[in-house]
């Protein structure tokens, strides 16, 4: 299993995936992973705002969120 599925699992963190549909079609997601299966992971996407499943085998990639430090002005 991805380190940072489990990482948002256990930390309730936000994972970025790039995910591929059954039509083919890729996307960028940013998600909180609800709960890990066999062959799914169910998780809060947060750009649609549900709670959606993603097959493993069609998770492409997946890392942890960057966050960007803004200089003090």
């Amino acid at each position: 299993m991805n380190y940072w599925l489990k990482q948002s699992l256990e930390k309730q963190i936000p994972a970025e995936i790039i995910y591929q549909s059954k039509n083919g079609l890729i996307s960028q997601r940013r998600i909180i992973v609800k709960r890990i299966e066999e062959d799914h992971v169910i998780a809060c996407c947060l750009h649609k705002k549900q709670i959606r499943s993603f097959l493993l085998d069609s998770i492409l990639s997946a890392g942890g969120v960057r966050r960007h430090n803004h200089p003090a002005s």
